[in-house]
């Protein structure tokens, strides 16, 4: 399972899927790692039943979320609020602290 965000751009993935004929428990690292070499700056959310996936999901510089977790559909709206531009923009200084804050285009 995958979302094609703009027509080539993978936003959110699961661990494992089928590849080849076979199930493939690790076939959404391995698209992870492929994607973040084709688009380093694109947002991705590592997803699995398995609490272990979320210390590959920090080496690969992705968001993780647990299925498991009570508050997942928060969790899944926070990271599109954040990541995906269906939020606030908000202006952050080099170390990323929050500068301002626009919440519609007449803001800016």
């Amino acid at each position: 399972m995958f979302w094609v965000a703009d027509g080539n751009a993978i936003s959110h993935l699961i661990v494992k899927f089928f590849s080849e004929g076979k199930l493939d428990e690790n076939a959404g690292i391995r698209l992870v790692e492929h994607a973040r070499k084709l688009l380093p700056d694109l947002p991705i959310i590592l997803q699995s039943f398995k609490k272990s996936n979320e210390t590959i999901a920090h080496k690969l510089k992705v968001a993780f979320l647990d299925k498991n977790s009570e508050s997942l559909l928060y969790e899944i709206k926070n990271f599109l609020s954040n990541y995906l531009g269906f939020g606030n923009f908000v202006f952050r200084d080099e170390v990323g602290n929050p500068i301002a804050i626009a919440t519609a285009m007449e803001e800016f």
